[in-house]
């Protein structure tokens, strides 16, 4: 199978940014660390909400994707697979940050990859922002 190179991934992490960017409301952007050191087989998205300006940082440091990679596989069950080849689009939060796993085979790495993955995205934090909001109105009637 063949494998992308750094500049597609930095293009997929651009791409990805704008069209969350065009989710998002007035003074709150999506930006991103490609964390795409080491030879793992894999790089991963870290996504940060903010109001800073919406930028992707290029992150090479071999250090940094193992710590990255240490976070998420701690935060999976037990009973989770680590191969993430079996699960090329996992996402996981930890604190403030949603990170995207994903191998470094082309496909994983395409413009239309980024765009779905902008959907998704998107949608899970619409589902996270209405659950916080029903879970607060249901504060009121207790």
């Amino acid at each position: 199978m063949h494998e992308s190179d750094s500049r597609t991934r930095e293009t997929y992490a651009d791409t990805l940014v704008a069209a969350l960017n065009e989710w998002m409301r007035p003074g709150v952007k999506a930006s991103a660390r490609l964390l795409d050191g080491g030879y793992s087989g894999v790089a991963v998205i870290e996504l940060r909400l903010g109001s800073e300006q919406a930028r992707v940082q290029i992150d090479r440091q071999p250090r940094d994707l193992e710590n990255a990679l240490r976070k998420i596989m701690d935060k999976l069950p037990i009973t989770d697979s680590r191969n993430i080849e079996l699960r090329p689009d996992l996402k996981v939060i930890i604190d403030d940050k949603l990170y995207l796993t994903k191998p470094l085979s082309a496909r994983y790495w395409l413009a239309s990859s980024a765009l779905n993955d902008a959907d998704e995205v998107a949608a899970d934090l619409l589902s996270a922002e209405a659950r916080a909001r029903r879970e607060a109105g249901n504060e009121h009637y207790r």
